[in-house]
């Protein structure tokens, strides 16, 4: 990988809570290969100003609310979607309890583009969900692509 010493422990403690039932679709390897983004894009140094320990970043996997600079969490997100397919994992946490149609699913995968995904990722980083609204910027781009697909907000 060639991470230091430091960045390893990092990315260690982050595995320490891996579970791969509960984490799944992720794999352990999709979960290395974020942790490891993560790590080098924010860097030791500054996960350490933010307050950030390994154990800390294994235990809750966040980053504080506004920690980030918009600039360190765009560096984040697109090492992450280099991992992991965002948009997919994205598009299931909005259908975990199984209520959306397949018509419904369908549409939002149509609806949301990895762009506004990765938008809507860096404003959850730098400004917490608090910031998401649904009248302006990725927050209104989210609650058009529900309220254009049929079945999606039931």
């Amino acid at each position: 990988d060639g991470l230091t010493e430091e960045e390893q422990a990092y990315v260690d403690e982050a595995l320490e809570g891996f579970d791969p039932e509960r984490d799944a679709p992720m794999t352990e390897d999709d979960a290395r290969c974020i942790a490891t983004s993560m790590v080098e894009g924010v860097g030791v140094e500054r996960l350490e100003e933010i307050g950030i320990t390994p154990e800390s970043f294994s235990e809750s996997g966040d980053l504080p609310e506004g920690a980030l600079e918009e600039a360190e969490a765009e560096t984040m997100v697109d090492g992450i979607a280099e991992c992991i397919d965002f948009r997919e994992l994205f598009l299931a946490g909005f259908n975990e309890d199984g209520s959306l149609s397949p018509e419904a699913q369908e549409c939002l995968a149509d609806a949301f583009d990895v762009e506004l995904v990765k938008r809507t990722m860096v404003v959850l980083l730098v400004e917490g969900e608090d910031a998401l609204s649904d009248t302006s910027g990725p927050g209104a781009e989210v609650m058009e692509a529900f309220l254009s697909c049929p079945g999606a907000l039931e």
